[in-house]
């Protein structure tokens, strides 16, 4: 009876961890996007160092979500100092291992609140007229 038990938590276990990785709900007015980076340095000649920029959180409209990679060769994550972009590196050192990174950014945006005014519409030989009659030598 024991067995039985354990058994079935183990079912429910497994069952809502594939529930549960499906079911990442992105919040309302969001969209989530994917960007895949497939980057091969193609030639062997020299030792070699790839950084690779990837999406950074900006304001409240766009979010990294998830950031991974895989390489033949070392990499991890750096910060640019100023903006505190992420950056992916990479290092070969050797000639014989294949120079390839994939990297995976998972990516949350949604529309970004602008104030900015609607310009009046003017039509085009008005403005020209006005900037020749200040300055002679305008063309437009």
């Amino acid at each position: 009876m024991q067995r039985r038990d354990f058994i079935k938590s183990i079912v429910a276990a497994g069952a809502s961890a594939v529930v549960g990785r499906r079911a990442h709900a992105v919040p309302q007015g969001w969209r989530e996007f994917e960007v895949t980076y497939v980057i091969t340095l193609k030639d062997a000649s020299a030792p070699a160092q790839l950084w690779g920029s990837v999406p950074q959180d900006a304001l409240d409209y766009k979010r990294l979500v998830d950031l991974g990679w895989r390489s033949s060769a070392p990499a991890y994550v750096l910060w640019e100092g100023t903006s505190r972009a992420p950056i992916v590196s990479a290092e070969w050192l050797e000639l014989t291992i294949p120079r390839d990174v994939n990297i995976t950014a998972r990516v949350m945006t949604r529309d970004r609140p602008a104030s900015i005014p609607t310009p009046r519409a003017r039509s085009l030989p008005s403005i020209c007229a006005r900037r020749r009659a200040r300055r002679p030598m305008v063309f437009c």
